[in-house]
């Protein structure tokens, strides 16, 4: 029997969404590593046509790695929202459809749902959160949807439920491949329940469904797209494959008080699994029966065993990561189909609320920082014409979990610019890609070198491959040294005038090409 949904639940609930918000709300920029640069390049593919310097420099071509569906639906926000509004519309809207989305399985699955709704804003303040990937992080409530509708349909499925959850696949999957991964792993252990419990049955059939995402996988896994993501440099020790998994690693933000909320949250989830299997192997007298909730258990253990196994990298970076944060996941939605005496729900909910209320109060000073730090970078803006090539490298000496500087040139977009230092169009699994021909990543340095700390960068080698010029450089960030660069890069440096310091603390020095 359902239970009556308490106002108190309800309140938290929305205690708990107003609280993940108010940072988005009330910052100006909220830190977010990645997220410029995905905002730059949808405009690249919205304006390509009208703008003679992104035909010049891009190319706009799908691939079959995915991240297609969301880069389509970003360009097209960019031609109807003010450029100012998207990354808040956008976070808005990400908190409250992950939050939505997550009671929505749950009530699938369980009476239980309200408490353990709470976990919802537990998982969505990740490390995916802090680090801007975004099509990574509209795929996870996508995901939770998709399976919502498998669940619920899968005791009577009919032709139009199948051609429905092959759309959901094929969704999941141009939003990101890691979260098709996790759909796919969830229907096989699914089907596989449902087969060993009915074997003259069609609990096979959903399965087919996942074929047309599984070839697009097979075709990225056999092109050169693949073999350019893949990094061999990263060390491939069991340790280290697990990881992610064992550290919570997709928890950390940009605090190091984090480490505790990990350990906080690692002990409540653990120390219910074991109460929950202690109870159950009481309640049946002997050693633990399967039960068909159980295949939520089956999945956790599915992607955690994939989080290890994983290659390092696939559709982008953190593969195992990501593996990690559904592992866990899904380990709370079995949790939420186990028998709970009421009294002990509420202690529950309770640790839950606080875990995730109490990370503001070290988590909001850091935003704050940091969007002053942009806020002053953005100052830069308007000293940068449209229409001309600019090479940014990150100056900040002090190391830092996630870097919401890294990409922040890319925020003067829609102003039509080329950030030569675009990571997404070096790539084969975003749809921008730079014309090879002017591929600043074959002459001007790798990514690695670029992004090193100092940066590495050859103008010479780049104006002779390419005959074309970096018309500005711009350095940024904070160091023990004030302007750094004319030390580092002196011979470069005497081909440019500073044009532009910010201030109060020289964040972004702006360096325009001497004609």
């Amino acid at each position: 029997m359902e239970q009556r949904p308490t106002a108190a639940w309800k309140a938290a609930f929305i205690v708990l969404l107003i609280l993940e918000w108010a940072p988005i709300g009330l910052l100006h920029h909220f830190p977010s590593q990645d997220g410029p640069s995905h905002l730059y390049n949808a405009a690249v593919m919205a304006n390509r046509t009208s703008q003679p310097v992104y035909r010049e420099y891009y190319v706009v071509r799908p691939t079959p790695a995915g991240n297609l569906l969301f880069q389509v639906l970003l360009a097209g926000a960019i031609r109807l929202v003010p450029a100012h509004l998207i990354e808040p519309l956008l976070l808005t809207t990400y908190l409250i459809v992950f939050a939505l989305a997550f009671l929505s399985l749950l009530q699938a699955v369980t009476p239980q749902y309200w408490p353990f709704s709470l976990f919802a804003f537990l998982f969505a303040a990740s490390n995916f959160f802090q680090t801007g990937f975004w099509n990574f992080m509209f795929s996870i409530p996508l995901a939770l949807l998709a399976l919502r509708y498998y669940v619920r349909g899968k005791a009577r499925p009919s032709v139009v439920w199948y051609a429905v959850l092959t759309l959901w696949g094929l969704a999941i999957y141009e939003m990101h491949m890691a979260s098709w991964m996790v759909f796919a792993i969830a229907i096989a252990i699914f089907s596989a329940a449902d087969l060993l419990e009915r074997p003259r049955g069609r609990s096979w059939m959903p399965l087919m469904t996942l074929l047309p995402p599984l070839a697009l996988t097979l075709a990225f896994v056999a092109g050169s797209g693949y073999r350019s993501v893949r990094s061999d440099r990263l060390p491939e020790t069991l340790a280290s494959r697990a990881t992610p998994l064992a550290a919570l690693s997709f928890f950390r933000s940009l605090s190091n008080a984090d480490l505790f909320f990990t350990g906080a949250f690692a002990l409540l989830v653990l120390g219910m699994f074991a109460m929950a299997l202690r109870r159950r192997s009481r309640a049946e007298n002997r050693w633990l029966r399967f039960q068909p909730a159980d295949a939520w258990l089956a999945v956790a253990i599915g992607c955690a065993a994939a989080s290890v196994l994983a290659p390092s990298a696939a559709s982008g970076v953190f593969i195992r990561h990501r593996l990690a944060f559904y592992a866990w996941l899904f380990l709370v939605v079995w949790l939420s189909t186990q028998p709970w005496r009421a009294a002990w729900l509420r202690v529950c909910g309770a640790a839950v609320f606080l875990l995730a209320a109490l990370p503001f109060l070290w988590r909001v000073p850091e935003y704050r920082r940091w969007d002053r730090d942009i806020d002053e970078f953005m100052t830069a803006g308007p000293n940068l014409p449209s229409g001309s090539t600019v090479l940014a490298l990150d100056m900040q000496d002090t190391w830092h979990r996630v870097n919401p500087l890294l990409h922040a040139v890319d925020l003067f977009a829609p102003k039509p610019f080329v950030d030569l230092r675009n990571y997404e169009a070096a790539t084969a699994y975003f749809p921008t890609q730079f014309r090879p021909e002017l591929n600043p990543f074959l002459s001007l340095g790798t990514l690695d070198e670029l992004q090193h700390i100092p940066p590495v960068f050859h103008l010479a080698q780049y104006e002779e491959r390419t005959h074309t010029s970096v018309e500005y450089l711009l350095f940024y960030g904070r160091s023990a040294e004030a302007f750094p660069e004319r030390g580092l890069y002196a011979k470069d440096l005497s081909r440019y005038r500073l044009i532009f310091v910010s201030e109060p603390d020289h964040i972004a020095r702006l360096y325009a090409a001497i004609r």
